[in-house]
């Protein structure tokens, strides 16, 4: 449920479900480390190609800068830019309001899940069919 949420958001917002991961993965950096493509694929477990295809398309829309490096001129460091640091709190916002009213159903799913698990170790006989 939550995961249909988050792609709906970010389709409403004009972003495919992969962009909207790129994003999360780069926020999710510290913002002094050097995030390269490479870095990202590897982080996304997508190809390096497909990478640099999602970021020509956000880089278009403002989403996120790319840089040469100075050491390394092959090498390219990726980095939010400020609109997309502002879709990102929107998605955020929903993401924490959806959460918030999924929080007792989780929270009971994973008490039921708590429960069988210790009869289940501790030899106890289980109720469910």
């Amino acid at each position: 449920m939550f995961l249909r949420v988050s792609d709906n958001e970010a389709q409403h917002a004009g972003i495919p479900a992969a962009q909207h991961g790129l994003l999360i993965t780069l926020a999710a950096e510290d913002p002094e480390a050097t995030q390269t493509v490479g870095d990202l694929a590897r982080e996304c477990h997508l190809r390096h190609h497909s990478v640099v295809g999602l970021l020509d398309r956000m880089e278009e829309r403002g989403l996120v800068v790319r840089e040469r490096m100075e050491r390394d001129r092959r090498r390219v460091r990726v980095r939010l830019a400020p609109a997309g640091e502002q879709l990102l709190e929107r998605l955020s916002a929903v993401h924490g309001a959806e959460l918030r009213a999924a929080a007792p159903a989780l929270v009971r799913a994973l008490s039921e899940i708590l429960t069988y698990s210790r009869e289940s170790m501790s030899g106890g006989t289980d109720s469910r069919p």
